[in-house]
């Protein structure tokens, strides 16, 4: 295959996990193209997401992991989000997005590492976007374009859950004020009022630190996908990386058995939710 990506569907359950940013597959030729190192590339990896998902992953959700990493390509970007200036020469049959993300090195190919230092060694050729786009990105989202299609066609309503993590301190936020979860639906468009009010109140009555939509609103995967007149609600869930790993070491603790725990039992019970939502939903039509 020319793109590494696996993923499971099961059209019995209303929700999907995506895992766009856990790629851990370093290839030599990307490395050899770095300007900086391993451990400085990994940074802005949402790590180990797989494992504190692991018993989620094994009750047969439908989901979809990339194995690629963001700083190669990133999944939550728009096709286009990138700058001119990055290439050695200018790609003329594309219109770039230059957002702000795109400005500062984060688009769609990252050229910053997190630390601001420059990635690359040399420019970018046009071959290098558009070989990235065709073998990783476009793959992705045709394939989980394909499974939401499927369990839309089972269910009323269904939820896409776009899984990340992020860095214990960030945004401007200090290490003793972030948050152990925030919840992103891109402040109400991208979620039903239904769902987000059961997932407040999941995190309401934990013993866990969440906010909705700061400093993490969500990016394009659940605003590309979300849809709340045709009954497809998403959000972006963050889970602090303070939670279950060593960010310094890049290695996850010993013991983890809370936190999976904690994201099994939010996900079995908001798939009871959404079971008892479409039942209603359907009772009412």
């Amino acid at each position: 295959m020319n793109f590494l990506f696996k993923f499971k569907k099961n059209t019995s359950l209303p929700i999907i996990l995506s895992f766009p940013h856990s790629g851990r597959n370093y290839k030599n030729t990307f490395m050899e193209q770095s300007n900086v190192d391993y451990f400085e590339l990994r940074d802005s990896e949402d790590a180990f997401l797989d494992e504190i998902y692991s018993r989620v992953i094994e009750k047969k959700f439908s989901y979809i992991f990339s194995d690629i990493p963001r700083c190669f390509i990133d999944l939550n970007r728009t096709r286009n989000e990138m700058t001119y200036d990055n290439f050695l020469e200018t790609p003329k049959k594309y219109l770039f997005n230059e957002t702000s993300l795109a400005k500062s090195g984060y688009g769609v190919i990252h050229t910053n590492s997190n630390r601001g230092n420059k990635i690359y060694k040399n420019k970018l050729s046009s071959n290098t976007y558009e070989e990235r786009l065709i073998k990783y990105y476009d793959p992705w989202y045709e394939r989980l374009s394909l499974i939401i299609n499927d369990l839309k066609q089972i269910h009323k309503n269904i939820l896409l859950i776009d899984c990340h993590s992020m860095p214990s301190f960030s945004n401007g936020l200090e290490k003793k004020d972030s948050f152990d979860f925030v919840i992103g639906d891109f402040h109400g468009k991208t979620c039903s009022r239904e769902i987000k009010n059961f997932i407040y109140n999941y995190f309401e009555k934990s013993n866990y630190t969440f906010s909705f939509n700061y400093p993490y609103a969500g990016q394009n995967i659940i605003k590309n996908f979300s849809s709340l007149d045709y009954g497809i609600s998403a959000i972006q869930l963050e889970v602090n990386k303070r939670l279950y790993m060593n960010e310094k070491e890049v290695t996850t603790y010993s013991d983890n058995t809370i936190i999976i725990n904690f994201l099994y039992d939010f996900i079995e019970q908001l798939k009871d939710f959404m079971a008892s939502l479409n039942e209603n939903k359907m009772a009412a039509e």
